[in-house]
């Protein structure tokens, strides 16, 4: 994964990451849930993962972007950002160090995943994103359901996958 120009004085930098329980600004102690039971490390998940995910960015920090920088994570950079509170989710939600990547980058825009909930914020001079799929594809669905049957039936389906990924995330953090 690299950064790319995507057009004259544009550059997309897609930043590497992983949470840490530090996220969480009402419990910042580790918790031995795990959250991703299908992932498997070969160091410590809860204190280095994280550490060494960002420590692969530092390559593309130290480069010169003459144009308009855009970065990405998969994990969200703030804890004020909006997303689904659920018990513990905020231990699996994001990483702050994300953060002084973005500015280190001196990124205009960070576009982010992993919560469900949609927003569009200003921090400090940067524009952060997200638009989770499932609430685009529901957003899709409603606008088409009067031309075909067939968009309820989908509908029904991204409300079932929602409601179950919320369910198994509410699972995971107790």
């Amino acid at each position: 994964m690299f950064p790319a120009a995507i057009c004259k004085g544009v550059y997309i930098v897609p930043l590497l990451s992983w949470y840490n329980n530090e996220f969480d600004k009402n419990d910042r102690r580790p918790d031995p849930t795990i959250f991703d039971p299908l992932c498997r490390w070969p160091m410590d998940e809860k204190a280095q993962v994280w550490k060494y995910l960002l420590k692969l960015n530092e390559a593309h920090l130290g480069r010169t972007y003459n144009g308009t920088v855009i970065s990405c994570a998969h994990f969200l950079p703030l804890p004020c950002l909006p997303f689904e509170e659920t018990p513990k989710a905020a231990k699996a939600m994001g990483c702050e160090d994300i953060e002084d990547q973005i500015f280190q980058l001196r990124s205009k825009a960070h576009v982010y995943g992993h919560s469900l909930v949609r927003a569009a914020e200003a921090h400090g001079g940067v524009i952060t994103s997200t638009t989770p799929m499932c609430s685009l594809a529901l957003k899709m669905c409603e606008k088409l359901r009067q031309h075909s049957s067939a968009f309820s039936m989908a509908k029904r389906a991204l409300y079932m996958k929602r409601k179950h990924l919320l369910r198994h995330a509410a699972r995971m953090s107790s």
